[in-house]
């Protein structure tokens, strides 16, 4: 479920109760903290309504307009989430296969266009950078293996 893309369910149950469907697809700690102050506002808005003392209208306002303000937090957060590319692991492994079988071949332009269409399909990867920098500088394209090994050091420095 953590790779699909969420579905009117998961934005239904963070409405209901903020980090639920963060928890089912594995983001962990964003989730656990929206479903811990989530349950932490439920309780204060039961203790308003159960009449406890310093529990007045105000506080019943107030608490459920937090437990809200997490929904539509867990909401974005899975709409973000959903929004991070995804990385095709079987085409990457194709076109990596394809550039490995080039370079052993002794093709080296080839080997640099497998390379070049992994850093397309890959483009956050250093490693898809740093093969294309290899095959480059084998291939005598200094200035392309350069370009290519910068990148994948900036990838790497990225957080």
């Amino acid at each position: 479920m953590a790779g699909a893309a969420p579905s009117a369910v998961n934005y239904v149950a963070n409405a209901l109760l903020p980090g639920a469907a963060l928890v089912a697809r594995g983001q962990l700690a964003v989730g656990l903290g929206l479903l811990v102050a989530a349950l932490l506002a439920l309780c204060l808005v039961a203790l308003g309504f159960a009449g406890v003392p310093g529990f007045d209208t105000a506080c019943i306002a107030r608490d459920a307009l937090a437990y809200a303000a997490l929904a539509l937090a867990a909401d974005l957060g899975l709409w973000a989430l959903a929004r991070q590319p995804r990385i095709d692991a079987v085409a990457v492994r194709g076109v990596h296969r394809e550039a490995a079988t080039a370079y052993l071949r002794n093709d080296l332009p080839a080997a640099v266009a497998a390379a070049t269409r992994l850093t397309r399909i890959a483009p956050g990867e250093p490693g898809a950078w740093d093969l294309l920098a290899l095959m480059a500088k084998a291939d005598g394209k200094a200035a392309i293996a350069a370009k290519a090994a910068r990148h994948a050091r900036a990838i790497e420095r990225q957080p």
